[in-house]
This record gives structure tokens, C-alpha cells and sequence, in this order.
């Protein structure tokens, strides 16, 4: 999409919308507990088995431990790059409405 470098669509209160990337990254993500009523829900609507038992239970929350680690250093680096990008594109903005002076009009 032309022009649209940095946003994306979404669902937002059944409307869609173009939400900036910035603010997805800010708002992070959204977390469901393995033990919640929602996931269990969840489970139970699409007839799936419940592969979170008490002997495993520790080494899932480790796995999820970990990968939501991985997800942070790397929405992080993401972070830093967009904030960076944004940064260098206000340094032209204002190189470029420097040069527009009344002498080069």
C-alpha cells in the first residue's frame, strides 16, 4: 500500500482501521492463562485435548517463559528501529522546510 509505510489493519471495536505500527508495539500483546476459563472455552469449542497437565505444567510455563522473552527482545529491537526511522524522517522534514525559504521562492 503506497504511502501506508507503517501501519497496519485492524479490528477495532468490529470497525477497521489503520493502526500505526508504533502503537501495536507499545500496546504489546495480548496474554491468555493456560487455567483460564476463556482457554479451557476455547478447548472445549474446537474439541481439542487438554495438553497442559499438571506433570508438564512447569516446563509449558518455562516454554512460554522463554518465548515470550524472545517476543520481547525482539518487539525491543523493533521498538528501537521504528523509533529511529521516525527520527531520522523528522531530521528531513525539518532539512527540507529549512531550504524553503522566501529567497528560494
Amino acid at each position: 500500500m503506497y504511502g501506508y509505510t507503517g501501519f497496519s489493519i485492524g479490528s477495532i471495536r468490529n470497525s477497521m482501521c489503520y493502526i500505526p505500527v508504533v502503537t501495536m508495539i507499545e500496546g504489546g500483546c495480548n496474554k491468555v492463562s493456560l487455567e483460564s476459563r476463556q482457554w479451557q472455552q476455547m478447548l472445549s469449542a474446537n474439541r481439542q485435548p487438554e495438553f497442559v497437565n499438571a506433570s508438564n505444567l512447569k516446563a509449558a510455563r518455562e516454554r512460554v517463559f522463554q518465548a515470550q522473552s524472545a517476543r520481547k527482545a525482539c518487539m525491543e529491537k523493533i521498538s528501537i528501529r521504528v523509533h529511529k526511522e521516525n527520527e531520522e524522517k523528522k531530521e528531513i522534514l525539518e532539512l527540507d522546510s529549512d531550504s524553503l525559504t522566501e529567497e528560494n521562492w
